[in-house]
């Protein structure tokens, strides 16, 4: 048992060894990084700003490399020196700010070397959320609501530049599977580069219900548009009406929720003698049949 400690002890500090020696040897690679800009005028914003991060090509000690590559994330700072307007950004001048990388290994070349951008002051304006949501429902189920999101519209900050391109706020894409209960959740708005949100969320609601038919009678026709000299009587006057939609809302549904018309112009336009009502029906629900389909009807005119 001894002799196998020893033999495993022996590995480690062999191995350890092994990675001292290597990593003092001088190495060269490429690093990422992502930009941040500093000292931008309070109420000032970086606009056009779409190159956020810079390709790095350094060289030096393994152990040093090894600390920039797995160390805590590291930024390339570049000072916007309190200014406003369009500048110019030469990524190398700014080596000097960024301690870092310029004391612990040698720099051969950074990408991109320069970039144009803009500083704007920056403004605000409210915008309504608009939820990108894909239903999928399970079978016999589906939407018995609006899609209501709360609060409906929010305030973002940006340059005129920006928000003038923007016409609303949309939240991130949600698909929902195999739906059959009622959905109240937060929904992260979509990130658009150089804008800031009030608040960076909404809360998403709607009400899912199981689809049921169901057949309401007694519906009465309603005459509309016709002349003072005359009289228009249908047969039937009362229609009946069948409809699809989620349980609960049909279960509060009768005869007065649902309307049926006939205009005097259908009436002058006919040449069959019959003519169909126009039903209108409750939101979230469709219509399945009309019972009869098409009604008779008569004139009587007046001296």
């Amino acid at each position: 048992m001894n002799r196998t400690y020893s033999i495993i002890i022996a590995l480690l500090l062999s191995l350890i060894l092994w990675i001292s020696v290597a990593l003092s040897d001088f190495y060269s690679t490429n690093i990422n990084v992502p930009v941040k800009m500093i000292n931008v005028p309070n109420g000032y914003t970086v606009s056009n700003f779409d190159s956020n991060k810079v390709n790095i090509r350094i060289r030096g000690e393994g152990w040093k490399l090894a600390d920039i590559l797995l160390g805590r994330t590291k930024e390339y700072e570049v000072s916007a020196e309190f200014d406003s307007g369009k500048r110019s950004i030469n990524y190398s001048e700014a080596l000097s700010d960024n301690a870092w990388i310029a004391n612990d290994v040698q720099v051969f070349g950074i990408y991109p070397d320069s970039y144009e951008y803009q500083i704007e002051k920056v403004q605000n304006k409210k915008f309504k959320i608009f939820p990108i949501v894909n239903l999928d429902f399970r079978s016999d189920y589906g939407l018995a609501s609006e899609i209501s999101l709360f609060p409906d519209s929010i305030t973002a900050f940006a340059p005129h530049s920006i928000l003038r391109k923007i016409d609303s706020i949309p939240t991130i894409p949600i698909d929902f599977e195999l739906l059959d209960k009622d959905v109240d959740m937060r929904v992260d708005l979509e990130y658009l580069t150089g804008v800031r949100y009030e608040r960076n969320f909404t809360n998403l609601k709607f009400k899912v219900e199981k689809i049921v038919d169901k057949k309401i009678d007694n519906i009465e026709i309603k005459i509309k548009n016709v002349p003072p000299n005359e009289q228009l009587i249908v047969f039937p006057n009362k229609i009946s009406v069948v409809l699809r939609g989620g349980i609960n809302i049909l279960g509060k549904l009768n005869e007065q929720d649902i309307s049926a018309s006939i205009s005097y112009s259908e009436i002058i336009e006919d040449t069959l003698g019959i003519v169909k009502p126009t039903v209108s029906q409750p939101d979230f629900t469709n219509i399945i049949d009309v019972l009869p389909s098409t009604l008779k009807y008569t004139i009587k005119k007046f001296e």
